[in-house]
């Protein structure tokens, strides 16, 4: 019986093109130790069951894969389109709410003549415009000039000694920084909803690319926290 660690998760990430793929196939039965099921969640690896892939495979239809490509445009008689209105609305209302965080997180910045911080912020506030529209691109993050492999590197070196699973800003860091530490929890929270309620919405590859920019989203905002309390000269 196979068990995946950390270290062998590792190891896929360097010699396969897991992190590009995002989906880690496993053979039936594989046992996986809590620090690996910790660390997929931190990179937004989805892992599946070989097996259970074969059974789903063979069980769908073309017709039902066209059914599920389409589910967000088209209802059936049962009320598919009430539900669907207000799925859609909940989903709005929770973007406007980030989106009206995001503003008052450059007003604020603007006044404090953070000026590379409110245009940072433009990064947060052109995402949130698209995800109202659900619109996904396969390379985003160079859209929005963000190295999204040095990025990574960078975020993994603060999570050594600022990690957001135990580091906690204090009051003293300033107005800024609290700001940035509400927005980071605010995008944790549409992430939850994203990954629990798109799932039968969207296309599988859509529905982890959407939670994927989510956590990219959070870790970006953590990373300019970080920035501002490492320029304030606090180190833990």
């Amino acid at each position: 019986m196979a068990i995946l660690t950390e270290s062998t998760i590792r190891k896929l990430l360097r010699t396969t093109d897991l992190k590009q793929t995002k989906v880690l196939h496993l053979e039936p039965g594989t046992i996986i130790t809590p620090s690996a099921k910790s660390y997929l969640n931190d990179i937004t690896v989805i892992y599946r069951n070989l097996l259970e892939e074969v059974e789903e495979s063979a069980k769908e239809t073309i017709d039902q894969i066209d059914t599920r490509k389409d589910s967000l445009k088209s209802y059936n008689r049962q009320g598919q389109e009430v539900a669907h209105n207000h799925f859609t609305l909940s989903w709005n209302i929770k973007l406007e709410k980030l989106l009206s965080t995001v503003l008052f997180g450059q007003q604020l910045s603007h006044t404090k003549k953070e000026i590379q911080l409110t245009a940072e912020l433009d990064t947060i506030v052109t995402v949130l415009e698209d995800f109202r529209r659900l619109i996904f691109y396969e390379n985003y993050w160079e859209k929005c000039h963000i190295d999204e492999e040095k990025f990574g590197e960078q975020f993994d070196k603060i999570k050594e000694q600022f990690s957001p699973g135990t580091f906690i800003p204090k009051y003293t860091d300033g107005e800024v920084v609290l700001m940035l530490y509400g927005l980071y929890t605010d995008i944790r929270e549409l992430e939850l909803y994203a990954s629990s309620c798109f799932q039968n919405y969207l296309l599988f590859d859509d529905y982890c690319g959407l939670v994927e920019r989510c956590r990219f989203m959070a870790e970006y905002v953590w990373s300019l926290m970080i920035n501002r309390i490492e320029g304030n000269g606090r180190r833990e």
